[in-house]
């Protein structure tokens, strides 16, 4: 990675999705780039959370980053850090099967990402109806959700979702195992 980072200066996206010989080595050269806008890390397991906070501290404008299936590496603190520092220029978030997100981090994404258009957290357990109220109430450019198997989610968030939601052009709910048959049915009503 770090000759590809040192031989490719105008390099702007880059997909190692489920490569496992990534290493936090590795991202610390991606941490180098400055030009990296699309970074898609998904399932590099090798990657650990002082890996993602290397690439937090970079100085990439990322607008897409994958970090699905990172599911040790990616923390609150690695996810709070991410957000902090590259919130501003986020456009595309996929933290799906990250399972040690707590939902004070989760609940974080509302402060730092207003400006994204697409948020996977499929399988965030811990993701809360509140949480989710916060999200779609400041992500106002927010256009695909995915929140496949967020089982804490009860009716409560697919009230919200009818309230504020009403901009979402995709909305993945699949196994959202807390709401009522009613409730979904409810939102396919209003949302169609």
């Amino acid at each position: 990675i770090t000759l590809l980072i040192e031989n490719c200066p105008s390099l702007h996206s880059l997909r190692m999705r489920g490569c496992q010989r990534v290493t936090d080595v590795g991202a610390a050269s991606l941490a180098l780039s400055s030009t990296l806008t699309t970074l898609k890390i998904g399932g590099c397991r090798a990657v650990s959370e002082n890996g993602l906070m290397a690439i937090a501290k970079g100085s990439s404008p990322y607008a897409t980053l994958d970090l699905s299936d990172l599911e040790m590496s990616v923390t609150d603190a690695s996810l709070t850090e991410l957000l902090k520092n590259k919130g501003k220029t986020l456009r595309a978030l996929n933290v799906a099967n990250t399972p040690r997100l707590t939902a004070p981090a989760l609940g974080k994404i509302h402060l730092y990402g207003r400006e994204l258009r697409k948020l996977n957290l499929g399988g965030s357990g811990r993701l809360t109806d509140e949480a989710l109220f916060e999200l779609l109430r400041d992500c106002v450019f927010l256009r695909r959700l995915y929140l496949t198997a967020c089982c804490a989610l009860s009716d409560e968030a697919i009230w919200t979702l009818m309230g504020h939601g009403k901009d979402l052009e995709e909305l993945d709910i699949v196994s959202c195992t807390s709401t009522t048959l009613a409730a979904r049915k409810a939102l396919a009503r209003e949302l169609p």
